[in-house]
């Protein structure tokens, strides 16, 4: 059975899938299938990124493709090692079935107050999911869109205390680097346009530390995160 990841957030530019496209491309270089289903409908940003991305061979072991509906929890997983669910905005019955049929969520945010706040909602329907399959969801946040050097970073070291009980904030903080949003318009990530830059950097520590994570909590056979962050294509 393949490791289900639900990426959820509330709260517009958060960077959500920008954040699975790199992941992806990630743990697709780690040697993984990935399946990511795009439930972020109508935009379905990440089946409108796919429409390039596919033509790359690294990508071979990757497909995207759209939701099919709220029934995902009832869905019978295809060959592949993870499975991404990039979901929607809106807290719905998609994001419910999302969370009935994942093994952990990820939630990216930015290091702002309001940002943390926003995720009481979120919180309640992840309570309410735990308590209808009967088994724990672990939640994690990472922070995203990070400026270095500035108030804001400096406000984020506290951001932790104020997460929701249940919510984990991971060690990984993605910086608001340009080569997120160059890459998502390419087709690609910044794992392949500058493998060696500092987005890519922060993706592969994101990956090896979920991939941690999905150890712990799934004894996932995958490849040992620290080749992930050396890792060069």
């Amino acid at each position: 059975m393949p490791f289900v990841l639900a990426v959820c957030s509330q709260k517009g530019g958060s960077g959500k899938s920008t954040v699975v496209t790199g992941l992806a491309d990630a743990l697709v270089q780690s040697a993984q299938r990935v399946l990511v289903l795009d439930a972020d409908a109508p935009q379905h940003t990440l089946l409108r990124w796919y429409g390039e991305a596919h033509k790359l061979p690294k990508f071979a072991s990757l497909i995207v493709e759209a939701a099919p509906g709220a029934d995902l929890h009832k869905r019978r997983w295809p060959a592949a090692d993870t499975v991404i669910i990039d979901c929607p905005g809106r807290l719905d019955g998609v994001v419910r079935s999302a969370l009935a049929a994942a093994d952990a969520l990820l939630v990216p945010l930015q290091p702002t107050y309001p940002d943390s706040w926003a995720l009481s909602g979120l919180a309640e329907t992840v309570h309410a999911a735990v308590q209808a399959r009967k088994r724990p969801l672990p939640a994690f946040v990472v922070l995203n869109r990070l400026k270095p050097r500035t108030r804001l970073a400096k406000q984020a070291d506290g951001l932790g205390q104020l997460l929701p009980n249940g919510f984990q904030m991971l060690d990984t903080r993605l910086r608001d680097l340009q080569g997120f949003q160059v890459a998502m318009g390419s087709g690609d990530t910044p794992l392949g346009l500058d493998p060696t830059g500092p987005a890519a950097a922060d993706l592969r520590q994101l990956a090896a530390e979920l991939l941690t994570h999905t150890r712990k909590t799934h004894g996932t056979d995958t490849r040992s995160p620290s080749s992930l962050r050396h890792q060069s294509r």
